[in-house]
């Protein structure tokens, strides 16, 4: 991959959303079922944060469905 600078590029590429994709499943799994029931989704964690991409995946097919909750303060209006 030293000569092929596209080679390079996307191996650099895949190597930073493998860092960033274990942040993004945290944060909508918390999002998804709150911070409380984090222990009961161990083994989908970590095989989507610590498997690249294939994890990603399993975690999208098998995720939690999202349940809207109420918030506190009313929406703002025109937005």
């Amino acid at each position: 991959l030293s000569q092929d600078r596209l080679g390079s590029s996307f191996v650099v590429d895949l190597a930073l959303f493998a860092v960033f994709q274990g942040w993004l499943v945290d944060d909508d799994l918390q999002r998804r079922i709150g911070s409380s029931r984090m222990q009961e989704f161990v083994l989908l964690r970590g095989v989507a944060k610590f498997l690249p991409f294939y994890g990603l995946c399993a975690y999208l097919t098998l995720r939690p469905s999202f349940t809207a909750r109420s918030q506190s303060s009313s929406p703002e209006e025109g937005v």
